[in-house]
């Protein structure tokens, strides 16, 4: 229900609000439609006619709207003309609008869909924006599981927004933005903090230069807000301040919109009878504007609030028209989803079956290895007591030999043969403490992998889902290979506001010790980022520094463990396209078919510019470590693809001889270019026909030989190398590659 209470409210500033509904006006835009001969002027007003019916009378709207597609489309029959093609698109767009407003989404989807590629194709981008921002509200309002397609809608437009230079049209996106971060049917994107902060840019904005219908609508959306938190007085002053408004502009959506809050208000506050009269006055209003999902919603209510006064008969009438509204809204939908989901359901029944031959083939595959082990033990064992029948033989026929002598000697033996029995006897006490002893370590060993094993389930709960990762990243892959089953290597990206933070680092050790470091690595960075909000890429190492130096109580001493980290750390910002990164002893590779420009500093405001020529990098920094090398591509003859590397500064996470304050690189990034962090584990990896190193040279040549591919394939080309070159050697570090394509 909150769901559906905080959706009506925003949804009153996610629509056109026309206010304009005078009688006088519509009757004169009916008179110019009959009295024009021209084709042109005729759709142009018959245009303006559907936007005034839109809020008002949606089904006159819709068959205005539906007139002019098909003179648009008709007179496109006859000849070429452009701007037949734009009132089309315009149409299939308002089209779209009116099946949103009657909740008809999947209508609304393809309407919309259909109108974007045409001004796609007419190179019409401000519409661009305003279609994608509505295809994004569509999703929004569908359903939770399409909160991830909306706000991926919702990025497209603002970066239409922004390169159209349409502030205010940004701002509603913001806004929308917001309202998404604050619906709390989703967890996964329920986020009040990043809530407010696109709330608070976007009405600072549409406070500035937007129209009072918006400032209303926002208005009603901060009552919303305000009666989520228990503020009931400043919630009413906001919906009152909004009704009063739409009262004075007759407009019928924004009217009912208020009365619905009110009553939602007065039902928080326990005054049933109150909210159940507001109840109903907006619901004749809903019936009025068509507006089917407000009809599903006020019915919900008054089943809640009659069943909060005990009037369970009451409840059940209120609760069973609400079921009868939603089935008109979303029968449709459920065909569709009925239809996604038996085709999900016979994927999923084919990779079963896929997994189970696997399975079986495993199975039999261990049933013949347990049947060479036979084997060969049997053959092992027959070998055994043959050379043992042949030592038996010639000591026999030697005793034989030596039969007399042995007589001579019986008085010697039988002394000899006390001390062996004596000695056999030894022997198998010895034999059973050795067997308790190998039982014993038998069974540590058991223990000790099962812990292993439930530290790797801890190890892969604290790294980053890659669903999440996908929505945080973008285009990217992870490339992770412990040496063992757990990995002194972690990486760890996430979103904050308006920034995109991402790392890989390499901790002190492998297996065990080192896993143990890396997730202590991963809480701290949390807490930095999201507790104390700290977003400064040389300041994020700086105080993970201090962490760590703290809880391993490092004092500097000699002989002390030297425990640690190296680590790579990008700041994202994803308004301006800035890049931050910081390095403690790891490097950050940027693949480029442009001139990199950096800007590096340190704390203490010392700063220079990067300058890069075409045929020499030339690098001036108040920093002892640059971007000191660049390689160049032939593998694309049409494109000069350059790798820049920038190393990070020489010392750890962790005491050291040198405790400078790490340096801070600003870096210019454009679409396309390709970003790569890593843990020494590849480049030190031995293997091919030398046993060598792999070496960090050739880790560059391989990522700008491959620049060019997906994310997907880049990974594959490094796993088929890596797999390559270590042939039948063995693994002898962890391994971790992060790759992103901007």
């Amino acid at each position: 229900m909150q769901k559906k209470i905080g959706l009506l409210f925003i949804f009153i500033v996610s629509v056109v609000l026309i206010s304009a509904q005078n009688l006088h006006v519509l009757d004169s835009l009916n008179k110019i439609i009959k009295s024009q001969a021209h084709d042109t002027i005729k759709i142009k007003t018959q245009f303006l006619f559907g936007c005034e019916l839109a809020d008002s009378n949606p089904d006159s709207a819709n068959t205005v709207f539906n007139q002019i597609l098909t003179n648009c489309l008709e007179k496109q029959k006859q000849k070429s003309n452009k701007f037949y093609e734009i009132f089309e698109a315009h149409a299939l767009k308002k089209l779209g609008y009116v099946a949103f407003l009657k909740g008809n989404y999947p209508s609304s989807l393809e309407r919309y869909l259909s109108s974007l590629k045409k001004f796609e194709k007419l190179n019409i981008y401000n519409e661009q924006a305003y279609v994608s921002q509505y295809i994004g509200l569509v999703h929004h309002y569908q359903s939770p599981e399409t909160f991830d397609e909306a706000y991926v809608w919702y990025k497209k437009s603002k970066k239409l927004m922004i390169q159209v230079g349409d502030k205010l049209g940004n701002a509603r996106v913001n806004r929308d933005i917001g309202s998404l971060f604050s619906d709390p049917i989703s967890l996964e994107f329920f986020n009040i903090d990043s809530a407010l902060y696109y709330y608070k840019i976007s009405y600072a904005v549409i406070s500035e230069i937007g129209e009072p219908d918006e400032i209303a609508g926002f208005d009603l959306i901060l009552s919303w807000l305000m009666l989520e938190n228990g503020d009931y007085k400043g919630a009413i002053e906001k919906i009152n301040k909004s009704h009063e408004y739409f009262i004075k502009v007759n407009n019928e959506f924004g009217i009912f919109s208020c009365i619905r809050a009110l009553a939602s208000v007065n039902a928080k506050m326990n005054n049933f009878d109150e909210a159940e009269k507001l109840y109903l006055t907006a619901l004749k209003m809903a019936e009025k504007i068509q507006h089917l999902d407000g009809i599903n919603n006020i019915y919900e209510s008054l089943s809640i609030v009659k069943s909060d006064q005990k009037d369970y008969k009451k409840a059940m009438e209120y609760y069973k028209f609400s079921v009868e509204t939603k089935f008109k809204i979303y029968s449709q939908e459920k065909i569709n989803a009925m239809t996604e989901m038996q085709t999900k359901y016979e994927t999923e029944k084919k990779e079963l079956e896929i997994e189970n031959l696997n399975k079986e083939k495993e199975i039999q595959n261990q049933v013949v290895e347990k049947q060479m082990v036979l084997i060969y033990s049997f053959i092992l064992g027959f070998l055994i007591v043959l050379v043992f029948s042949i030592i038996i033989t010639k000591q026999y026929s030697d005793k034989r030999k030596a039969n007399f002598k042995l007589a001579q000697q019986n008085t010697e033996i039988s002394q000899q043969k006390e001390e062996i029995s004596a000695q056999r006897d030894e022997i198998e006490t010895q034999r059973d403490e050795i067997a308790k002893h190998r039982d014993l370590v038998i069974e540590q060993k058991d223990e000790i992998e099962s812990s292993i094993n439930y530290a790797k389930r801890i190890q892969n709960a604290v790294l980053p889902d890659s669903e999440i990762l996908k929505m945080i990243l973008g285009e990217h892959f992870i490339l992770f290979k412990p040496k063992d089953i757990v990995s002194g290597d972690f990486y760890w990206a996430t979103i904050f506001k308006n920034w995109q933070i991402f790392t890989v680092a390499d901790c002190t050790g492998h297996g065990v010790p080192g896993a143990f470091m890396s997730m202590l690595g991963i809480s701290f960075i949390n807490e930095i980022v999201r507790k104390e909000e700290i977003i400064q890429a040389n300041q994020i190492l700086h105080h993970l520094r201090i962490r760590i130096i703290n809880s391993l109580q490092q004092k500097g001493v000699s002989g002390e463990q030297k425990d640690g980290m190296d680590i790579s750390m990008c700041v994202l910002n994803l308004e301006t396209q800035t890049l931050q990164y910081a390095g403690a002893n790891n490097p950050l590779w940027i693949v480029k078919s442009e001139e990199l420009k950096v800007k590096s500093e340190e704390l203490r405001g010392e700063s220079e510019k990067l300058k890069v020529k075409s045929n020499e990098l030339q690098v001036e920094s108040s920093s002892s470590y640059k971007v000191d090398e660049k390689i160049n591509s032939d593998f694309i003859n049409f494109t000069n693809f350059q790798l820049y590397e920038l190393k990070g500064d020489k010392m750890p996470i962790a005491i050291y001889l040198k405790m400078d304050e790490f340096t801070n690189h600003e870096i210019e990034i454009n679409k396309g270019d390709c970003l790569y962090l890593i843990s020494d584990g590849y480049e030190d990896q031995f293997g091919g026909s030398k046993g060598k190193k792999f070496m960090s040279k050739n880790l560059k040549q391989l990522f700008i030989d491959n620049c060019h591919l997906s994310m997907n394939e880049q990974k594959e080309v490094l796993e088929k190398t890596l797999t390559d070159w270590i042939g039948d050697g063995e693994q002898i570090d962890d391994i971790t590659v992060m790759g992103i394509k901007i």
